[in-house]
């Protein structure tokens, strides 16, 4: 549950809040994990989450997130939920619930939440992914009752790897604002951009850098802000990286936002922008698309076809000339800008909004359990 965490984090309780609005009565069982540290929550008592309840658990260890507690306390408890759905894989938690789940018995799903997309698999430890998914994980997801994914994506990636006999694909849901958001006016030419996201090699940040250094070098005025956390070491190469691109002075490195924060720095940009190198959805994509931005994203992002179909925005493949291509059509096309901005908040309220994926959620599980 900690929004260091990245996407899942943000998703999943905006998701339980939504169930809960539309009548389900909804418990998050999670472990202290905040990241390197722990949360100081307390453990094993129900707490409200804002229209949930939510109950933390001791974790034992960092490296695979062990919490034994936690799937004892799914074991003695389980029986008293209609659905078991789990989120994530490759942690001892979301690995084991389902066994604990399979044996009460109760109906489970599964949302692998990205941990089956390509670069992951590829890139972090796919020895032991591997061995995961033939002694372990490929048997949860034939035993599931669903398997969910957010996008066609991720359903595509994740089955190259494991064999679900009932897929579903919902989107995730964001807050989108009943009327525009004010954007913020600037007469000093400045073009703004804004990236937000969890700061990692996957999400394409040196090819952003690239290609700000090379549109400002054509005469172009702008600004980046990245707004995300990461390794120390990681931000300290990227840092680097602008200082050797000459580029430093105009990017701002504003850390972790959220709530009005994050509501502010869409407010101030004239685009979002995310060159991911594989994206299973794009939670920050969808919320800069509700607050009516329009948005520069890699082919690889989940929700890149919505995105060109709806035409509320660029959808570019991973290469340099292509994103600087991109930022200069936006500058030179304000009008553009505008139309973009308008159609992605008509996309965001169709297709991403928090009622609409809690109904289709609950009809997911209403089949379920009437299967």
């Amino acid at each position: 549950m900690s929004p260091l965490r990245g996407g899942p984090s943000v998703s999943v309780p905006t998701l339980c809040r939504a169930l809960c609005e539309a009548g389900a009565h909804v418990t998050v069982v999670t472990t202290n994990d905040n990241g390197p540290d722990k949360s100081a929550a307390p453990l094993g008592v129900p707490i409200d989450a804002g229209g949930f309840e939510c109950l933390y658990f001791s974790r034992q260890s960092a490296a695979y997130t062990i919490s034994l507690p936690l799937l004892q306390w799914l074991e003695r408890n389980g029986r008293s939920y209609d659905v078991i759905h789990v989120h994530g894989a490759f942690n001892h938690v979301s690995d084991f619930a389902p066994r604990a789940a399979y044996r009460l018995p109760r109906p489970y799903g599964i949302s692998p939440r990205g941990s089956l997309a390509a670069w992951g698999m590829g890139m972090r430890r796919p020895l032991a992914k591997r061995v995961l998914l033939r002694m372990l994980i490929g048997q949860n997801f034939k035993r599931a009752a669903f398997a969910h994914f957010t996008s066609d994506q991720e359903r595509r990636e994740s089955e190259y790897h494991i064999h679900p006999s009932h897929p579903y694909v919902i989107p995730n849901g964001v807050l989108v604002p009943p009327t525009s958001q004010p954007r913020v006016e600037r007469s000093d030419g400045i073009f703004r951009l804004v990236f937000v996201s969890r700061i990692d090699p996957m999400k394409g940040l040196e090819l952003l850098l690239e290609a700000v250094a090379v549109a400002i070098r054509r005469g172009r005025a702008i600004e980046l802000t990245v707004a995300g956390v990461g390794r120390d070491a990681y931000l300290a190469s990227l840092g680097a990286l602008a200082t050797q691109l000459g580029v430093a002075a105009s990017v701002r490195w504003v850390g972790f936002v959220e709530g009005r924060a994050k509501e502010a720095a869409l407010a101030q940009a004239d685009a979002f922008i995310l060159s991911s190198w594989n994206e299973s959805f794009g939670v920050a994509v969808a919320e800069a698309l509700a607050a009516g931005v329009p948005v520069v994203v890699s082919d690889q992002v989940g929700i890149s076809p919505e995105i060109a179909q709806a035409e509320a925005g660029l959808v570019v493949t991973c290469h340099v000339d292509a994103l600087v291509d991109a930022i200069e059509n936006l500058i030179l096309h304000p009008e553009d800008r505008r139309r973009m901005g308008e159609n992605g908040r008509r996309l965001a309220r169709a297709d991403f909004s928090l009622p609409a994926t809690a109904r289709r959620m609950l009809a997911m599980y209403e089949q379920v359990l009437g299967a």
